[in-house]
C-alpha cells in the first residue's frame, strides 16, 4: 500500500528509502509515523557517528597526553539503542495481542 506521507528533507537518502519502504508496506497511524521518522533520525545519527569513528578511531589523546574515549562512541551507542527501542515500539514484525498494553516509561 502506497503512502503519501512526506518525509523530512534532512534525512539521508538511505534513511528516507528505508522509511518509505516501511510506509509502503504497513498502514501506520499518525503517532507511528512520527516514531518511524524518529527512528530514521536515530539511524542517521548512528551512521554519522560510525563514519566519524572509522576516520578518528575510538580513542584520542587529550591535552594532558591521556587516552580518552571519543564522544562519537557514546553518540553511536545511544543512537543505536534509541533506534532499537523505536523499532520495538513500532511493532512491525508482530501482530499485537487483543489485550496488548504499551509499556509505560
Amino acid at each position: 500500500m502506497k503512502s503519501n506521507t512526506k518525509l523530512p528533507g534532512y534525512l539521508s537518502a538511505a534513511s528516507r528509502t528505508w522509511a518509505r519502504r516501511i510506509l509502503d508496506e504497513y498502514e501506520l497511524e499518525s503517532h507511528h509515523i512520527r516514531l518511524l521518522i524518529m527512528a530514521a533520525e536515530q539511524l542517521d545519527k548512528a551512521s554519522l557517528a560510525r563514519d566519524k569513528l572509522e576516520v578518528e578511531g575510538c580513542i584520542f589523546i587529550d591535552r594532558f597526553k591521556q587516552p580518552r574515549q571519543s564522544p562519537w562512541v557514546v553518540i553511536q551507542r545511544n543512537a543505536s539503542l534509541a533506534f532499537a527501542k523505536l523499532l520495538k515500539e513500532l511493532r512491525l514484525d508482530i501482530e499485537p495481542p487483543n489485550d496488548y498494553q504499551p509499556q509505560r516509561f
